[in-house]
């Protein structure tokens, strides 16, 4: 818990099958779901094919009835938005660094479409990464990511400009180069380069 509270990620399942450019209606149930409790603030919307992912803050003067707030909350966003999937909290620093299980977590994370997270790992391995061209090639599926949250915030403008970032790192790595199994760094490079042709930003599985 930092000096502002808690950090926590809610994942609730898109049931009404919202897209990132029709979240209007959302963002506004949202906003008044959120108002009915003092001082706790939502930020980050993301609207993904089959959930919706957002970051709420909740203030330290809750720390006394902490899970009866939740547990407010919890009903009001079943009732009014869609299934909570899961609430994971984010504490300050807590990137993960590389173990055997984080390319797995990953990829789960990515192909569930929850990319700000799949962006955090990669960002938690970059950092403890020692080899230059692990690091370089660790960079170009971190631009990926960061390019398909904005996606999810309806930014493709803007993620069209990180893919192509993305493409030039990528591009630089050793053919057949994988940073794990089934992370393979050629084929995300294809995906990268035909969605820039298309210039059409779009969520896809590894």
């Amino acid at each position: 818990m930092s000096e502002r509270g808690s950090r926590l990620l809610y994942i609730i399942e898109n049931s009404l099958h919202y897209t990132p450019c029709s979240s209007a209606q959302l963002k506004q149930s949202l906003s008044a779901l959120m108002q009915k409790h003092t001082g706790i603030k939502w930020f980050g919307l993301r609207v993904a094919s089959n959930n919706i992912q957002f970051d709420v803050i909740l203030p330290l003067h809750y720390v006394h009835e902490r899970k009866l707030t939740l547990d407010s909350i919890s009903k009001a966003l079943e009732s009014e938005i869609g299934k909570i999937l899961t609430v994971v909290e984010i504490s300050p620093g807590s990137s993960p660094c590389p173990t055997e299980a984080v390319p797995e977590v990953f990829l789960s994370r990515f192909n569930e479409e929850r990319y700000w997270e799949a962006h955090e790992i990669l960002e938690g391995w970059w950092r403890y990464e020692p080899n230059v061209s692990t690091k370089r090639n660790l960079q170009g599926w971190i631009l990926v990511c960061a390019a398909l949250v904005h996606h999810q915030k309806c930014r493709d403008s803007v993620a069209l400009e990180i893919l192509k970032r993305a493409s030039l790192l990528l591009s630089r790595v050793d053919t057949g180069t994988q940073l794990a199994p089934g992370l393979d760094s050629a084929r995300l490079l294809a995906t990268v380069r035909s969605q820039l042709r298309r210039k059409t930003v779009e969520p896809f599985k590894l």
